[in-house]
């Protein structure tokens, strides 16, 4: 299905739905988005679009110290924001799995399809694996 043909709701419904609260609240998106929300969370770059969408707000909230550099020095700023910026990318890519899960869950689709790229990517490997040890 082109992207044409696939809805993309509208920033009104788009940011409540990054940023969790149709994921975790009780209104997921309406039925039509059904296959924008599968291709987003179990498509292609799903984990760059989720790691993204997090990120962006940690550095907004942490420009502000690097803005101060003239009076704390550009080291104390660095030293300041490196860690945390570098502790919450670790964090979005620890707990992208677990996200996209739960908003495929949450609109009515197996949670396996977020491994979907995966096991379409290593399917060959898989199976030499088993044809090797007598599985298949």
């Amino acid at each position: 299905m082109s992207n044409k043909e696939r809805p993309r709701p509208p920033i009104g419904e788009f940011i409540p739905y990054a940023y969790g609260r149709r994921t975790y609240g009780k209104r997921p998106l309406p039925a039509k988005y059904n296959d924008w929300v599968r291709e987003d969370n179990a498509g292609p770059g799903a984990t760059r679009r989720v790691v993204t969408r997090f990120m962006i707000p940690v550095v907004l909230l942490m420009s502000p110290f690097l803005l101060t550099h003239e009076s704390v020095g550009w080291g104390s700023a660095i030293i300041i924001t490196l860690p945390i910026i570098l502790g919450a990318l670790y964090f979005c890519f620890v707990f992208d799995k677990y996200y996209r899960r739960a908003t495929l869950r949450r609109h009515g689709f197996a949670e396996s399809l977020a491994d979907e790229n995966v096991r379409r990517k290593d399917a060959d490997a898989h199976l030499e694996y088993e044809k090797r040890h007598g599985r298949a």
